[in-house]
């Protein structure tokens, strides 16, 4: 446990001395957050079941959060340090292998809470960002969430061989959906035929199952089995084709 704890802090003050991480993790959902905020304001808006503007995005924001880590960090990490021969060397150490994977995780997942917690803090302080109905369902959607798509991220940063590559497979993944998703803005905005193509896009998922928790109203429990579906299989697939080498 020792060993992993350390493991652990070493790869969190790795992670937070890179600027671009740390930039799109912390800092880019608060600037949207106050671009935003500042031009829309949160005065309830009768089109929108009388919710501000704040209240309807922050939740689509902090989906943005969880793809940052997931589809731009885990997969650059994942396969730089495979080719670094990181891995290699971390096998020769007491550590189980599956305690490497699990820091890993454990760091991204700190990470994005932080990057959570910041964004809630913020909205509430500025603009008044209504309370979530039910803090616990909502911490376990968001970690829910979180695991589903860093199980696509590893799957990424798995199956192809250098960094560069798998930054840029994860970029394709990731970026259409913070406008396609309600990452960036509100889903209600779009119109009827748009929701009903970019449903089905993971982060889309995310994004609603947040609002609904967070507005106490019912859940989809399709969104959930999906996914639970789309981390089991993905975190399948990537076992099976992960090299530590």
């Amino acid at each position: 446990m020792r060993g992993f704890l350390t493991l652990t802090w070493s790869e969190f003050k790795l992670f937070m001395r890179e600027p671009a991480a740390v930039f799109f993790t912390l800092a880019f959902p608060l600037l949207l957050l106050f671009v935003f905020g500042s031009i829309f304001g949160n005065d309830p808006a009768s089109g929108w079941d009388g919710r501000g503007s704040v209240d309807i995005s922050v939740p689509g924001y902090m989906g943005l959060i969880i793809g940052t880590t997931t589809f731009m960090s885990i997969p650059i990490v994942i396969a730089e340090y495979r080719n670094q021969g990181i891995f290699r060397r971390l096998r020769a150490t007491p550590l189980n292998p599956l305690a490497i994977i699990g820091a890993q995780t454990l760091i991204y997942l700190i990470a994005t809470f932080i990057g959570l917690g910041l964004l809630f803090i913020a909205g509430k302080l500025v603009y008044d960002l209504a309370t979530p109905s039910n803090f616990p369902l909502l911490i376990l959607v968001l970690t829910l969430s979180f695991l589903s798509l860093a199980a696509m991220g590893y799957l990424i940063g798995s199956y192809f061989k250098t960094s560069r590559t798998a930054q840029v497979v994860g970029n394709i993944v990731y970026f259409p959906q913070i406008f396609l998703a309600g990452a960036s803005m509100p889903r209600e905005m779009f119109s009827d035929r748009l929701q009903q193509w970019t449903a089905w896009l993971p982060m889309t998922q995310v994004t609603e199952l947040t609002k609904q928790v967070w507005w106490g109203e019912p859940v989809n429990w399709w969104s959930v089995v999906y996914l639970l579906a789309l981390g089991g299989v993905c975190g399948a697939i990537s076992v099976k084709v992960f090299k530590w080498e």
